[in-house]
């Protein structure tokens, strides 16, 4: 009685070099991420500053808030990279006053917000956030004053602040709510991070 298995033939050595290879291809190594990662960290920092310096000219109306909101949730943590390198281009061009110090910090506080609010994919509520990032920023930058000056010259910068920071409260939820959606459908894109979430 004859087998009815056929003997497998073995894979020639062309066919696997070929699979290897494709497999490689597919595979992304660790030094062509770091490359990328440079690659995009210099991209984003110059889009941070580029929009910064752009609409310099409208009180408050800025891009940088919705902006990192979207980069935090497509980096994660890796944004502090392009964030601290957007504060150095800042001071650079602007010059190492006052207002630089509250830089240090003020932007990485919207940073650890948003990694808090990560998992919630929700444009409104980031817009919220940007909102109330928008109301208090005046506040908070001017906190070195507090040392500076004592509570005096806090609570006078504070207060006569305050119109602006209503500016900025309004710019920043309307800018974050229509542009949150798109700007982290396109950057996790380019970035390869699966998507999900509505609004």
């Amino acid at each position: 009685m004859k087998s009815s298995c056929q003997p497998i033939e073995p894979e020639n050595s062309e066919n696997r070099q070929t699979q290897a290879i494709d497999k490689a291809d597919i595979k992304p190594t660790k030094t062509r991420t770091a490359v990328l990662d440079i690659v995009l960290f210099g991209l984003f920092t110059a889009i941070l500053f580029a929009v910064q310096v752009g609409l310099a000219f409208l009180p408050n109306i800025e891009l940088v808030t919705p902006l990192l909101i979207v980069f935090t949730l497509v980096l994660g943590k890796k944004v502090f990279a392009p964030l601290y390198a957007f504060v150095v281009l800042e001071g650079i061009f602007y010059g190492f006053h006052i207002w630089w110090i509250a830089y240090l910090y003020v932007w990485a506080v919207l940073v650890m917000i948003t990694l808090l609010l990560k998992k919630l994919d929700s444009a409104f509520l980031f817009a919220v956030t940007a909102a109330i990032f928008g109301l208090l920023f005046g506040t908070m930058t001017s906190l070195p004053y507090l040392f500076i000056g004592g509570w005096e010259m806090f609570v006078t910068t504070v207060v006569a602040g305050l119109s602006f920071d209503l500016v900025h409260c309004a710019g920043n939820f309307a800018l974050t709510l229509i542009l949150y959606r798109p700007l982290k459908l396109l950057l996790s894109k380019l970035y390869k991070t699966p998507q999900r979430g509505q609004y």
